[in-house]
């Protein structure tokens, strides 16, 4: 049976490019069907709140609202996610990113293409803004960092074990170098032990993934010319705990971008679910 490389190598069949193709299509009706509504609305009266086309508006905002949402949800009962295919990562991230795209579309529309002058609608109206704008920011960040990441680097690292590997790897190397016998130790406690210390931010690593590890091991290669066969094997196994803590430290540098954007982005998120809720009370009662 004949197997295509690019399935091999990880790339989409051309199947799954036009199932993808197929998907964009929902989004592309509803673009579609806002859009006409939107025109029928300018010709025929003003973008009002008020209206029967802005409470339309403003009801499927809010529908949308929950089904973006709902993205989180699935995240808390991955377990049971994982089971059924209706509930797979994919679709329903298609589903987060076109429904905060048509939220934002029909809260302007609901809003007349105006700030709201109101406190708690002012809030709403920020608030969707903040939420859609972070919420790109961090589609491109998911989109960006993994593949920086497989890109250059042959391990694969939990962001919340970070801290606990990088001891492990200390403790391993302290005992190490305190085996070892001078120049090598002397060397080591220099130009090995602070970098274990901790995991640290990069700045090089969103620029150059390799973040200068050549010049680095310039010096490694110097030293090694000048010892015996066991100080060399002892100074390789030390060379691989620093390989391993400067990998650590690119994942470290690379994936905390994206906790920092989750908890820019959920808290508000969910402020802004409660305070459309509020909203909606507020309009059908008072």
């Amino acid at each position: 049976m004949k197997v295509d490389k690019k399935v091999l190598q990880g790339e989409p069949s051309r199947e799954e490019k036009r199932k993808f193709t197929k998907k964009e299509w929902g989004f592309v009706l509803a673009t579609i069907v806002v859009a006409v509504g939107c025109l029928i609305n300018g010709l025929t009266s003003d973008f009002q709140s008020g209206n029967i086309w802005g409470l339309f508006y403003g009801t499927f905002a809010t529908v949308l609202l929950i089904l973006a949402i709902l993205l989180g949800v699935r995240r808390r009962i991955m377990r049971i996610s994982s089971r059924y295919s209706f509930l797979q990562a994919a679709p329903w991230l298609s589903l987060h990113l076109y429904s905060g795209g048509l939220f934002l579309v029909l809260m302007l529309m609901h809003s007349g293409f105006h700030r709201p002058v109101g406190t708690l609608t002012g809030w709403v109206y920020w608030l969707s803004l903040w939420t859609v704008f972070s919420g790109l920011v961090g589609w491109g960040l998911q989109k960006w960092i993994p593949k920086v990441l497989t890109s250059g680097l042959s391990i694969e690292v939990n962001f919340d074990r970070i801290h606990d590997l990088v001891d492990a790897i200390r403790k391993k190397a302290e005992e190490q170098i305190n085996a070892c016998e001078e120049p090598v130790r002397g060397f080591c406690m220099k130009k090995i032990l602070p970098v274990l210390q901790g995991p640290t931010v990069r700045l090089i690593y969103f620029f150059d993934i390799t973040g200068g590890l050549a010049a680095r091991l310039r010096e490694f290669d110097y030293l090694y010319r000048f010892l015996g066969p066991t100080e060399k094997q002892k100074l390789d196994d030390l060379l691989k705990l620093y390989k391993t803590k400067l990998a650590i430290d690119k994942h470290y540098t690379l994936q905390r971008p994206l906790r920092v954007w989750l908890y820019a982005h959920l808290p508000v998120s969910m402020l802004l679910l409660v305070l459309v809720v509020i909203h909606v009370f507020v309009v059908l009662y008072y």
